[in-house]
């Protein structure tokens, strides 16, 4: 029998390969159906809950669940899609809140007008539409 020198960077290497193959698996309809059954049980927050679930020791990698994976999820599964948040978001670096004359707050005004100015377009084409009808 042949000794194979065993690596030390084997198991890193197997923790990666398990978190690309994971990212692939939940996002088939079986990985899906795996993901709500965990959630049921309990195995993760859920969704819309305004308690945090912290594990003692947390070795689960974000990276592991793709990008694709909440978007998905909510697609597939509407009833468990959280209700929007009513609390407005306040932009901070390092703790402190960005002020209203920033760059960064000029060009969020710009693009909330911007769907401002949208949402009354599609207003508008709708009336029309109805109009014509």
């Amino acid at each position: 029998m042949v000794d194979i020198p065993y690596d030390d960077d084997v198991p890193a290497y197997a923790a990666e390969l398990y978190g690309l193959i994971h990212a692939r698996y939940i996002i088939t309809s079986h990985g899906l159906d795996a993901m709500v059954s965990a959630l049921c049980r309990g195995n993760y927050r859920q969704p819309g809950c305004s308690r945090v679930g912290f594990r003692s020791r947390s070795v689960v990698d974000g990276a592991y669940f793709g990008t694709t994976f909440p978007h998905l999820f909510f697609l597939t599964y509407k009833d468990l899609e959280p209700a929007p948040s009513t609390l407005l978001y306040v932009p901070r670096v390092f703790g402190y809140k960005i002020h209203n004359k920033s760059e960064n707050r000029r060009r969020l005004a710009i693009l909330a007008k911007e769907d401002d100015d949208e949402e009354k377009a599609q207003q508008l084409q709708q009336q029309v539409s109805v109009d014509a009808n």
